[in-house]
Protein backbone atom coordinates (compact mmCIF):
# COMPACT_ATOMS: atom_id res chain seq x y z
CA UNK A 1 0.00 0.00 0.00
CA UNK A 2 1.14 3.14 -0.54
CA UNK A 3 2.28 5.76 1.52
CA UNK A 4 -0.17 8.50 1.18
CA UNK A 5 -2.78 5.90 0.88
CA UNK A 6 -1.74 4.97 4.86
CA UNK A 7 -1.42 8.42 5.66
CA UNK A 8 -5.15 8.99 4.57
CA UNK A 9 -6.47 5.99 6.56
CA UNK A 10 -4.88 7.27 9.41
CA UNK A 11 -6.19 10.77 9.57
CA UNK A 12 -9.69 9.21 8.87
CA UNK A 13 -9.19 7.46 12.37
CA UNK A 14 -8.27 10.06 14.23
CA UNK A 15 -10.76 12.20 12.87
CA UNK A 16 -13.25 9.89 13.80
CA UNK A 17 -12.35 9.78 17.83
CA UNK A 18 -14.87 11.19 19.86
CA UNK A 19 -14.14 14.85 21.33
CA UNK A 20 -14.90 15.30 24.83
CA UNK A 21 -14.81 17.07 28.09
CA UNK A 22 -11.52 15.45 29.97
CA UNK A 23 -12.81 14.62 33.28
CA UNK A 24 -10.20 11.52 34.63
CA UNK A 25 -6.33 11.15 34.62
CA UNK A 26 -7.22 8.26 32.04
CA UNK A 27 -9.37 10.78 29.69
CA UNK A 28 -5.99 13.22 30.21
CA UNK A 29 -3.35 10.88 29.24
CA UNK A 30 -5.77 10.22 26.18
CA UNK A 31 -6.12 13.68 25.07
CA UNK A 32 -2.27 13.84 25.31
CA UNK A 33 -1.95 11.07 22.67
CA UNK A 34 -4.40 12.18 20.31
CA UNK A 35 -3.27 15.45 20.47
CA UNK A 36 0.36 14.60 19.63
CA UNK A 37 -1.37 12.80 16.10
CA UNK A 38 -2.37 16.39 15.13
CA UNK A 39 0.10 18.23 16.81
CA UNK A 40 1.86 19.56 13.45
CA UNK A 41 -1.62 20.02 11.36
CA UNK A 42 -1.87 22.49 8.78
CA UNK A 43 -3.71 25.86 10.32
CA UNK A 44 -7.21 25.41 8.26
CA UNK A 45 -7.41 22.12 8.00
CA UNK A 46 -10.11 20.17 10.27
CA UNK A 47 -6.81 18.72 11.68
CA UNK A 48 -5.60 21.95 13.10
CA UNK A 49 -8.79 22.82 14.20
CA UNK A 50 -9.05 18.96 16.13
CA UNK A 51 -5.76 20.23 17.93
CA UNK A 52 -6.69 23.77 18.93
CA UNK A 53 -9.95 22.25 20.45
CA UNK A 54 -7.86 19.23 21.98
CA UNK A 55 -5.66 21.89 23.81
CA UNK A 56 -8.28 24.24 25.10
CA UNK A 57 -9.41 20.54 26.57
CA UNK A 58 -6.28 19.82 27.64
CA UNK A 59 -5.45 23.30 29.41
CA UNK A 60 -8.85 23.13 31.42
CA UNK A 61 -7.71 19.91 32.53
CA UNK A 62 -4.35 20.87 33.79
CA UNK A 63 -5.53 24.22 35.50
CA UNK A 64 -7.61 22.35 37.70
CA UNK A 65 -5.78 19.45 38.22
CA UNK A 66 -1.90 20.86 38.13
CA UNK A 67 -2.05 24.56 39.07
CA UNK A 68 0.76 26.16 38.84
CA UNK A 69 1.69 28.44 41.57
CA UNK A 70 2.73 32.01 41.55
CA UNK A 71 6.67 32.00 42.81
Amino acid sequence: MELLKVLQILVERIMKKEIKPIRTEAEYKEALKNLQEVFFAEEGTPEFDRAEILGILIENYESKYYPIEDP
